[in-house]
């Protein structure tokens, strides 16, 4: 399946486990297993120093809180992507936007 909404496309691989939940195994090409039950962030991103801290900080802006946060890369000074599950789902749109407005920020996406 492939989700594309103007320049932004998302990939995603994924069954339904029953409940109205699904587990993802592989977003845009990297390997990740994800329930997707909490509010969710994926943002790709170039791996360079600072931008993880650069998007955590506009997190704390909107005073949203992380409850947790994994990065995978395809290799150094390549793409990469950070899952950031939080505690709230408001602002999501005015963050979504934010995110995207750093420097190496491929893409930004709100699940929920």
């Amino acid at each position: 399946m492939s989700l594309k909404k103007g320049e932004y496309k998302l990939s995603p691989t994924g069954i339904s486990i029953g409940g109205e939940s699904i587990q993802i195994s592989e977003i845009n090409g990297f390997k990740r297993h994800l329930s997707i039950t909490i509010p969710t962030y994926l943002v790709v991103h170039w791996d360079m120093p600072g931008l993880i801290s650069k998007t955590a900080g506009a997190f704390s802006e909107y005073q949203i809180n992380i409850a947790m946060l994994t990065i995978t890369r395809e290799s150094k000074g390549e793409k990469a992507i950070i899952v950031l599950e939080v505690d709230s789902q408001e602002k999501s749109a005015e963050l979504i936007n934010k995110i995207q407005t750093i420097s190496g920020i491929h893409s930004a996406s709100f699940f929920f």
